[in-house]
């Protein structure tokens, strides 16, 4: 009997020797669950064991399935093996067939450089060869051009000597008579002469010098005498009763960003001048490289005038050419200029550079009264828009400087200037021997 079993009896019996017949009722139920719970355990331990065996029959499994993935793995690895062999020993193959055409290349490549080198060194000697005899065909049309030179000179002053034997006064356009040399430095692409007729006040006959190439013509012309002006009167304004004129006007032909020389020059001058006491601005259109923005601006430091300078133009070249009324001008374009005329006029604060056909950018410039206004763009179509645009700003007493009036290359700037003085009677025209057209306003009433 089990020691559980004996203090079991044991306690029934102490039990039944106290109690009586309730005891023993109490004593029977004790037993039936102490028969119960012994059934229980036996019945846990029978269903520990039937786990237990399931457990180890399913580790058994498991084991054998491993044993089973071994055999898979060593059979898949020397697989593996084999085909990792075979893979290298087949790009082992390929690499030596690759180092061999490369080596087979490196050969073909060799053999060009050879050739290129050897291809190069005879275009050297055929360019070196060129070269010298370039050299010999520049040195041999140099003294060609040398000794044409030489004629064209002895040409000039033989038509020279027989001006002078006709009684004539020979006065190039723009400079005293000189050589050829120094008259395409001055005038670019030619000259003019003009000849004063003997007993002629009103005309002058003008031998036309043009160069297109390496070809020079002569051709007369016939242009009312105002047309022309001399050399001794633009020096004359440079005398000691002339200053400071004299020195600004050379200090800014010395930057050669103006065609006006000093008696045009001189005109603006008088202009300021005539508006110094006005704080109304001043409008330039047609500035080129800004030289003459920086005559104006120089004069009005000069007279005191206060108010600001308004600088125009493309700076690329005339817009627009109306043919059968410009003469033979085109509208030629040239390199911009813009940032030539901005540098020029940068220590200048009360002038502003403004760029662009003026048709588009006189809308920029503030609709105010003017004290006065340039204009210098040699065509018609861009001379009869800036009048038509701001002389009728121009405050009473204000003056219009319109260049090139008088010049018989520029027939258009004229036909716009009379068309708008004829339609606007409160403007004065004086037409000077400078070529310019001075406009003066000479109502009383206010511009609009």
């Amino acid at each position: 009997m089990s020691p559980t079993t004996a203090l079991v009896v044991a306690a029934v019996v102490a039990v039944l020797a106290a109690g009586g017949l309730a005891s023993y009722v109490a004593a029977r139920k004790l037993v039936a669950l102490v028969n119960g719970t012994r059934k229980a355990v036996a019945d846990a331990r029978a269903v520990l064991e039937r786990r237990s065996k399931e457990q180890e029959a399913a580790l058994k499994a498991i084991a054998g399935a491993l044993q089973g993935q071994s055999t898979h793995i060593a059979v898949l690895a020397n697989t593996l093996d084999t085909e990792l062999e075979r893979r290298g020993q087949e790009q082992h193959a390929e690499l030596k067939a690759i180092g061999s055409a490369v080596q087979e290349q490196s050969g073909t490549v060799a053999a060009l450089a050879g050739t290129l080198e050897s291809a190069l060194e005879r275009r050297t000697t055929t360019l070196g060869t060129q070269v010298a005899n370039v050299v010999e065909g520049v040195r041999k049309q140099s003294k060609h051009i040398a000794a044409l030179a030489g004629r064209l000179d002895t040409r000039i002053e033989g038509l020279g000597q027989t001006f002078e034997s006709q009684q004539a006064r020979v006065v190039p356009s723009l400079d005293e008579a000189g050589s050829l040399r120094r008259l395409k430095v001055v005038m670019g692409v030619g000259m003019d002469l003009q000849v004063n007729r003997s007993g002629t006040d009103d005309a002058f006959d003008v031998y036309r010098i043009r160069k297109k190439g390496t070809t020079l013509s002569f051709a007369r012309v016939e242009v009312p005498y105002y047309h022309y002006y001399t050399a001794d009167r633009q020096l004359h304004l440079l005398g000691d009763w002339n200053q400071p004129f004299g020195d600004i006007a050379n200090a800014v032909l010395k930057t050669g960003t103006t065609h006006l020389l000093h008696d045009r020059l001189f005109t603006l001058w008088q202009g300021v001048k005539g508006v110094a006491a006005s704080s109304a601005p001043i409008v330039e259109v047609g500035a080129w490289k800004g030289g003459s923005s920086r005559f104006l601006a120089e004069a009005c430091r000069h007279f005191s005038k206060q108010g600001r300078i308004y600088s125009c133009d493309t700076f690329t070249g005339p817009v627009q050419v109306t043919p059968g009324v410009d003469g033979d001008r085109t509208a030629a374009q040239f390199e911009d200029l813009y940032d030539d005329a901005r540098a020029l006029l940068a220590s200048y604060p009360d002038v502003e550079v403004v760029k662009g056909d003026i048709e588009d950018t006189a809308s920029l410039i503030p609709d105010t009264p003017l004290a006065m206004l340039h204009v210098d763009v040699n065509v018609y179509r861009a001379t009869a828009f800036t009048l038509e645009t701001f002389a009728p700003r121009i405050e009473p007493g204000g003056v219009i400087v319109a260049d090139d009036y008088g010049s018989i290359t520029c027939p258009g700037v004229k036909q716009s200037v009379d068309e708008f003085v004829a339609a606007n009677p409160h403007f004065r025209l004086i037409h000077l021997l400078t070529g310019q057209a001075v406009l003066v306003r000479i109502d009383a009433a206010r511009p609009n």
